[in-house]
């Protein structure tokens, strides 16, 4: 009798635990509000509303982060960010096989199965009153390899203009590179 006790107090904490773990990490993942039928423009994304540079961080993060390999091009980036993205910059992210141009390097680092990731640094948004703002920040991009190490890209200031609309700031035009 003793040792059911104890084996149903164990399976009492167990499942409280659960219970407890599941709370606190909100069911398991972030909630997502469901994009609305017929969000041509990217306005309601479902992405919480940002600020600018929150956005432009994210934009640039996403734009600049690569996976040769399952990517053909760093235009699959490009797609990846349609969230954070309005006007003609949205529009060829749409576009089936956006012109982006790739790297040099974008067959060994498929081959060799490396990655590359932004780092966004420095971000200086200016907003203006007619609902507009210019965004730089300085995107270092880093080639992580399969065994561990890493290599340094190119660092560079990207310079692009946001937009907001609906409460939500989106990148309005393609964020470019001013060596």
């Amino acid at each position: 009798m003793h040792i059911r006790q104890t084996f149903i107090r164990i399976i009492g904490l167990l499942l409280a635990a659960g219970v407890c773990a599941l709370t606190l990490t909100g069911c398991g993942g972030p909630h997502r509000t469901p994009v609305a039928a017929g969000d041509q423009d990217g306005v309601h994304s479902g992405l919480p509303p940002g600020t600018a540079s929150t956005v432009y961080t994210e934009a640039l993060t996403v734009i600049y982060s690569w996976q040769p390999g399952p990517d053909t091009s760093p235009g699959a980036a490009l797609q990846r960010a349609e969230p954070y993205l309005t006007g003609p910059v949205l529009a060829a992210a749409r576009t089936t096989g956006p012109a982006v141009r790739s790297s040099v390097d974008w067959t060994d680092w498929t081959a060799d199965h490396d990655i590359v990731t932004a780092v966004v640094s420095g971000v200086q948004v200016t907003a203006r009153a007619d609902g507009t703002a210019i965004g730089h920040a300085t995107v270092t991009q880093i080639v992580q390899h399969v065994g561990g190490t890493t290599t340094p890209y190119q660092s560079f200031i990207a310079a692009a203009q946001l937009t907001s609309s609906g409460g939500n700031w989106k990148v309005a035009t393609f964020p470019v590179p001013e060596y």
